[in-house]
Parts: C-alpha cells; structure tokens; sequence
C-alpha cells in the first residue's frame, strides 16, 4: 500500500477497537466497494437539504453526474465552479432516519 495505509490502520484500530487483522479485513472489503461502486456514475441527491443551502445553477439540489465536478474535489484538489449558499439552521429532518433507506451498519452487510 501507499501513503499513510499505516497511520490509517492504526486509527482503525484505536477508534474501534479492532485487532490489526480486523483493520486490514475492513480496508480490503472497502476497496473492493469502491471498485464495485466506482463502475457507475452517480447523480447526488442533496434534496433533503432543501432550506439550508442553494446551489446556483442547480436550484433542484439533484446533480447529474456529469455535473458533479461542478462541485470541485477536495481530493483531487479541484476548486469548485459552483458553491453552496448557506441559508442557515440544519432542518431537524436532516438528523432523522428515514426507516425506507435501504442502509444497513456495516458490519451488517
């Protein structure tokens, strides 16, 4: 591995108490996500956050993917073409679980 695959283990280990083996389970199952997940493009549904922020040029909050660099990428260190307003207060509904997401823990999967 690269970077600080160390330190990262490390924190795995520490924060949620997992043997090293555990830590290392967990990195290799979430790559293999990644690679599954990184097949499609995905639009970005920020809807539930309607009243606590706009986005100019998106005023549904439903970003198609071929507009979500649009957003900018911290990782990839690409500055934003379109920023967020902040209108205030996160609506109370942002913190509830909506019971029909199909989410489960993921030690659960």
């Amino acid at each position: 591995m690269i970077g600080r695959y160390d330190d990262v283990v490390a924190v795995l280990m520490g924060v949620n108490r997992w043997t090293e083996l555990r830590a290392v389970r967990d990195i290799t199952a979430s790559t293999t996500e990644f690679k599954e997940r990184s097949q499609f493009d995905w639009d970005l549904d920020l809807r539930v956050l309607a009243g606590w922020f706009d986005l100019p040029d998106e005023p549904s909050l439903l970003i198609p993917a071929d507009r979500r660099g649009l957003l900018g990428n911290a990782h990839a260190n690409v500055r934003a073409e379109i920023r967020p307003v902040f209108n205030g207060e996160v609506p109370v509904g942002v913190w509830e679980w909506d019971e029909r997401l199909p989410m489960r823990p993921k030690d659960a999967r």
